[in-house]
């Protein structure tokens, strides 16, 4: 089985664990919903960055791995804000929306990451690209339906999609200087940093059987998070992001079956527009 991976092409590979990534996300997903809806957001994703740590220092000091990134400091610094306020934001969506709901808007991320990639990471997109691109907003459109009366939880769930194209971006670059592990750790350090503060204010104590929840779904959102990181080192963000869209299909079913949740008919006609974009 190990050298039948070996044998697949770095596209093929990419596209594998950006698709098992998706599917180990609905779990992690379901397994923070159950945990209640009253518990913030800002407090889910300082737990979830932080069991995260406790796990991945000790792995990579056993291994030899380095800790601390050795240039583009900055780079980093900004994906560690970047990726406390995308995490708590989609959480907080999660609190106030259907599960598939909350997935389906996260669809306008990849939309974000092509058009940063071109931007920042100098990849190539023709007219065709441009035009689905433009397509997929309208998508995006459909589902948030802009109206004096939308509820802050559409905006918070398009704040996520924003700061996570952008933190995104910033991973893809890096991931040509540093290794997942060090970029998993280094992650995870500053957005304890920067979610210190807005967790602490909003901290709820929380019953054991909450707290494993939540350590389950973290350590699962680890797993998911590893995928994804080794997808984007092995092919391009316009390649793997798009394979993201499979977290709707994955999300949906566990949602109908645990929560018997469904997705709104704006929200599947919005997310068809941008599927059939791609």
């Amino acid at each position: 089985m190990l050298s039948g991976w070996k044998n697949l092409s770095p596209g093929a590979q990419a596209a594998a664990l950006a698709i098992a990534s998706t599917a180990v996300d609905a779990v992690s997903l379901t397994l923070i919903k159950l945990a209640g809806p009253d518990i913030s957001g800002w407090q889910v994703a300082f737990n979830t960055f932080a069991v995260g740590l406790i796990l991945l220092i000790p792995y990579a000091i056993v291994r030899g791995h380095r800790i601390v990134p050795r240039r583009f400091v900055w780079i980093h610094v900004a994906r560690g804000a970047l990726g406390i306020t995308s995490l708590a934001a989609f959480y907080i969506s999660l609190s106030g929306m259907k599960m598939p709901d909350a997935v389906a808007f996260n669809f306008a991320t990849p939309l974000f990451v092509i058009v940063l990639a071109v931007l920042f990471l100098g990849e190539k997109v023709g007219w065709r690209r441009w035009t689905a691109t433009a397509i997929g907003f309208i998508g995006v459109l459909v589902m948030v339906r802009p109206s004096p009366s939308m509820e802050p939880v559409v905006l918070w769930a398009l704040l996520c999609c924003i700061t996570a194209a952008a933190g995104l971006i910033c991973m893809k670059f890096l991931t040509a200087h540093e290794t997942p592990i060090t970029l998993a750790i280094t992650l995870g350090s500053l957005a304890l940093v920067f979610g210190a503060v807005p967790a602490f204010l909003s901290w709820q104590p929380l019953e054991w059987g909450q707290w494993a929840l939540l350590v389950g779904g973290a350590l699962v959102n680890l797993i998911s998070q590893q995928c994804m990181l080794t997808a984007f080192s092995k092919a391009d963000a316009t390649v793997v992001a798009p394979l993201t869209y499979l977290r709707l299909v994955f999300a949906g079913i566990v949602a109908a079956i645990v929560f018997a949740e469904y997705p709104d008919q704006w929200t599947l006609v919005g997310a068809s527009i941008i599927i059939a974009s791609l």
